[in-house]
């Protein structure tokens, strides 16, 4: 966060009231060269209310306002006059009242920018050709940042990796959050998976493999992640292969401890013994991601549908993704019915052949 600054002469710009002689860019780098150029010494933070009162002033209700500050709790340390105040009369200028509270609803970190600058990093990012609306909506956090560090995680990225200017393209289009981080941990991620996989950073099969990972790969900070990674695979792997199918499924979101129980319970739920367990979770480590809660009720509802508890465990031993499945979904509920009533199929018919509910009725239908 920029430094808090010393109180400026505000009667020359009239930034607080009719500013309609004074252009949106003059009226940014005014605010831009106070907030730059102050001395090491911060203004004297602004007490809740002041702040509060503030919001209000332009506008933004009160629930929304304490939404807003019980996400990003940096505001209440701001000085209203020379630091709140002023970006708050940029970005209504910019959006008015209206889309201002509808914006910092989705991005409560949002005035730590100003208009000009994310309208600056998206055109850089649509110079390079790469899906702009998206990041914008996938990680807005990145749209916050100033374009030379989005610039410099942008290059990191392409030049450690060896990527062609399509493949970072690509690469956003899934891992959009990777603009929100600094360089030096984008790059440090890149180094972890390498490592993990045995695959030199600037291979075919590596560009292959990051693709692959799971949409919130860079949302870990490197330690967290190989440390989740490693205690996953120790754990339950059968082999070296589970590594790369733990980044791509994504278990390494939840910390160590909670995928152990979760793994105990499933254990105790299914009847498995740690050598099946294992197994399962070697090829379905996403199931880890579910709670348990979730997992018993689905194993209930399928009982529900007319399985056996029996027939449940068989199919869900066989097919472990089954488990994650919302069994009173529209979409379960008419896949079941297509299996029963159209192709005639019986309940001990689905239970011997649980493959069958994979699919997805346009999947039996085809093209």
């Amino acid at each position: 966060m920029l430094p808090m600054c010393a109180r400026p002469d505000l009667s020359n710009h009239h930034l607080c009231h009719d500013h309609s002689h004074v252009s949106e860019h003059q009226l940014w780098n005014t605010v831009r060269r106070w907030l730059s150029t102050s001395d090491a010494k911060s203004a004297p933070a602004g007490k809740a209310a002041a702040v509060q009162a503030e919001f209000a002033k332009a506008g933004i209700s009160a629930e929304v306002t304490q939404k807003v500050l019980k996400q990003y709790k940096h505001y209440l340390n701001w000085d209203v006059e020379t630091k709140l105040q002023p970006v708050l009369q940029l970005w209504l200028h910019e959006l008015g009242t209206e889309q201002l509270s509808q914006q910092l609803q989705k991005l409560p970190c949002l005035l730590m920018c100003t208009p000009e600058e994310r309208t600056e990093v998206y055109s850089w990012l649509v110079s390079k050709g790469v899906n702009a609306a998206r990041v914008q909506q996938k990680a807005p956090r990145a749209m916050t940042r100033e374009l030379r560090a989005v610039q410099s995680t942008f290059e990191a990225l392409q030049q450690a990796a060896a990527f062609s200017d399509a493949q970072m393209c690509t690469l956003l289009h899934k891992h959009s959050v990777a603009l929100e981080h600094q360089s030096e941990r984008v790059v440090g991620t890149l180094q972890v998976v390498s490592t993990m996989l045995d695959t030199p950073l600037t291979s075919d099969s590596f560009r292959e493999d990051l693709l692959a990972a799971n949409n919130r790969l860079f949302l870990q900070n490197p330690d967290t992640l190989h440390q989740r990674v490693v205690f996953f695979c120790q754990m339950y792997a059968t082999g070296t292969h589970v590594a790369r199918t733990a980044l791509t499924s994504g278990v390494f979101v939840t910390p160590e401890s909670v995928v152990q129980s979760r793994a105990t319970k499933l254990q105790e739920l299914l009847g498995w013994d740690s050598e099946h367990l294992n197994q399962k979770l070697s090829s379905e480590p996403k199931i880890l991601n579910y709670e348990p809660s979730t997992l018993a009720r689905n194993v209930h509802d399928m009982q529900g549908a007319g399985f056996c508890l029996t027939q449940v465990w068989a199919m869900c031993t066989k097919h472990p993704a089954l488990l994650g499945c919302k069994w009173t979904s529209d979409t379960c509920v008419e896949k079941l019915q297509f299996l029963t009533c159209l192709l005639g199929l019986t309940l001990d018919d689905i239970a011997a052949r649980p493959h069958l509910l994979t699919y997805s009725v346009s999947g039996f239908l085809g093209p």
